[in-house]
């Protein structure tokens, strides 16, 4: 996972009320059959090294989507209320500096669509798609 990817899951995993929101938790590209909804899903899209003058990376520009699961658009709808409400401004002092620090970050756009889970099932499951673009450098 990309550097603003792992910022963006430490600083929505560091919620109170995360697991109440998502009790699927954040999985990988693909949830294990039986998830819990509504869960999330990070991935990152690319990463581009942005090189100073002198050679050295500056910082990395990336591109992350986070992707929520759930029964209902309604439900997906309200999931993506507050995971905008949680990455707003101020609240990225709050996560930890490692070895990397968020620079900046924007949302790109946002979609939603629907799927059959199964096919001959008429339930589908909501997907809200959030494209974040930001910059990590080194501390």
């Amino acid at each position: 996972m990309s550097q603003l990817g792992r910022k963006i899951r430490q600083k929505l995993a560091a919620q109170v009320d995360f697991l109440t929101q998502f009790p699927g938790d954040i999985v990988p590209d693909v949830a294990v059959p039986g998830v819990q909804m509504p869960y999330l899903v990070i991935t990152s899209a690319d990463g581009i090294p942005e090189h100073g003058l002198n050679g050295v990376i500056m910082h990395i520009r990336e591109t992350v989507t986070i992707e929520v699961v759930a029964t209902t658009r309604a439900q997906a709808e309200d999931r993506l209320d507050w995971i905008r409400e949680k990455l707003k401004g101020t609240s990225w002092t709050t996560v930890p500096v490692d070895s990397y620090r968020v620079n900046f970050w924007r949302v790109d756009n946002h979609s939603d669509r629907a799927d059959a889970v199964l096919d001959g099932d008429d339930s589908l499951t909501r997907y809200v798609t959030l494209t974040v673009t930001g910059s990590t450098s080194k501390v």
